[in-house]
């Protein structure tokens, strides 16, 4: 560690696994040092470089830095545009840039393309980062062209992302032209090491570069059978075309899946860039994430605060419970509780707010009091029938008609059941799972018996806490916020960060399933 790095053992593995000389081989702090080198080495204020659009985002910016400009050739799939990209070279064009397989889309060049571009161009730089995932290499071929630079790096297949380990092949004059470029000891001596070590796992390497060559294809063809347009890739991953490309990347966020958009490029704003992960249980995960954004099975449906409109009988209830045992809670007290999460049954949560302030008070006397409330009494109308519908009972059962409803609720179930018949909601509800039930949200017990109830695998949930969301993380369902009435709306967005997209009121669902 108080040396500066050495990089030779690194060097020594890199050509034997390429067959190369030593002095054939530039070690970088990834792939992008190495592209860089190339643009600070060979190109000037003014002059032209070639590349095919769309492609890898840092081609463009490097060329601005430099100062230079750049002809972009249109090249989505199919066979390498190896006219047009010809065509496109001038007398003042420095460098010709191909990406295979390209980033974004997985398109490759064959090797009688690239014999033929290197025949035409000053110097031709071959990033081949993805080679390992694609059926046919380039960079032996390629090495056998004096002109050709060849950069590769150990992100992508052998997984050393975080190191920045990259590295570029080709003649010993490039090469030490190359090494001239940019910042001494690029790579630490930690990454070197842990790279070196990492280039004698070739086995394992290889098994997982054909693992995702199988996700790759079977991941498409799932896609395609949804009506989803994938492009054809030899990367490990899969560019596809969504008709709403910023609700899937968010829903996928809110499972914890990254997506990859593109928002800035034209063409490709409708695009989402899914890279394959290798082993089983993440690639089940990503297929489920995928197909619960854009084909749900289900809607799952908290009652109080996305149904009901609780806030006068809600609030009242727990206000006048703590009151009459001498204790003062305000709205707000009540707000932030819920805020915290774990807080899905009233009664404890009076319980608690009441131990808060020092008075410890029986979970059955809570009850009593709170029920006395909410149920009535002999010539006292109870706080329930204060309670409103939030959506029209039209409106649910247009939604009933598109997927299967269920409602996941801490209430007792008598009280749920009072409420969605009183609303004219309980027909089209078709599983209700209630108190009684299972453990409280924010476990995600109640809404994993949702969906067994209702026999299906994916579904989006509408819940108004941070227990919903919970709840419905944990069960693998796509959660959704919305801003319950009489709630602070700043407060409550906080506390809803996370899910897919938050709502302010519960009829703008129905954008969602437009």
């Amino acid at each position: 560690m108080s040396r500066y790095p050495e990089t030779s053992a690194l060097r020594e593995s890199i050509r034997e696994l390429h067959g190369v000389e030593t002095d054939q081989v530039l070690v970088t702090a990834g792939a992008d040092d190495a592209l860089f080198r190339c643009f600070l080495a060979h190109m000037g204020p003014g002059r032209k470089a070639v590349a095919t659009y769309p492609s890898f985002v840092m081609i463009p910016r490097y060329v601005e830095q430099v100062g230079g400009r750049l002809v972009e050739v249109p090249w989505w799939q199919g066979a390498f545009p190896i006219e047009a990209v010809i065509d496109a070279i001038s007398d003042d064009t420095d460098i010709v840039f191909v990406v295979s397989p390209n980033n974004p889309t997985g398109a490759v060049i064959d090797e009688a393309a690239l014999r033929e571009l290197a025949a035409s161009a000053r110097l031709l730089v071959l990033d081949a980062v993805y080679e390992e995932f694609a059926d046919r290499g380039l960079t032996r071929a390629a090495l056998e062209m004096e002109n050709v630079v060849v950069i590769r790096t150990l992100s992508k297949a052998w997984g050393l992302a975080g190191l920045r380990v990259g590295y570029v092949l080709g003649s010993t004059e490039l090469v030490t032209e190359l090494a001239a470029y940019g910042n001494p000891y690029a790579v630490s001596g930690l990454s070197a090491s842990l790279a070196h070590a990492r280039l004698n796992d070739r086995d394992e390497v290889a098994e997982f570069v054909g693992n995702v060559r199988s996700q790759r294809d079977t991941l498409a063809g799932i896609l395609e059978s949804h009506g989803i347009v994938t492009l054809p890739s030899q990367a490990n991953f899969v560019l596809a075309r969504f008709d709403a490309p910023e609700w899937v990347l968010s829903a996928a966020a809110s499972l914890g899946v990254a997506l990859r958009r593109f928002p800035e490029r034209p063409g490709l704003e409708d695009y989402l860039r899914i890279t394959l992960p290798g082993d089983q249980p993440r690639f089940e995960r990503l297929v489920h994430t995928l197909l619960s954004a854009v084909a749900p099975e289900a809607l799952l449906l908290d009652l109080d605060g996305v149904l009901a409109d609780v806030a006068g009988f809600q609030v009242t209830a727990i206000v006048e419970t703590a009151a009459s045992f001498g204790v003062g809670v305000t709205r707000r007290d009540i707000e932030e509780a819920k805020a915290a999460g774990d807080a899905d049954d009233d009664w404890e949560l009076t319980r608690r707010l009441c131990a808060d302030a020092g008075v410890e008070v029986s979970i059955s006397a809570v009850i009593d009091r709170f029920e006395t409330l909410y149920q009535g009494v002999d010539g006292l109308e109870g706080l329930k029938l204060r309670e409103e519908a939030l959506v029209e009972a039209t409106m649910l059962e247009r939604w009933a008609e598109m997927l299967p409803i269920g409602v996941v609720t801490g209430r007792p179930k008598s009280d749920a059941e009072e409420f969605l018949a009183r609303s004219g909601m309980l027909d089209s509800i078709s599983v209700l799972v209630t108190k009684e039930d299972t453990r409280l949200k924010p476990d995600p017990a109640p809404v994993r018996l949702a969906l067994k109830r209702l026999g299906v695998d994916r579904a989006w949930m509408l819940g108004d806490t941070p227990d919903d969301v919970a709840a419905a993380r944990g069960a693998g369902v796509i959660p959704i916020g919305v801003v319950a009435p009489g709630d602070d709306t700043d407060r409550a967005r906080r506390s809803l960060v996370g899910t897919a997209r938050i709502l302010g009121s519960v009829s703008e669902l129905e954008g969602l399933f437009s």
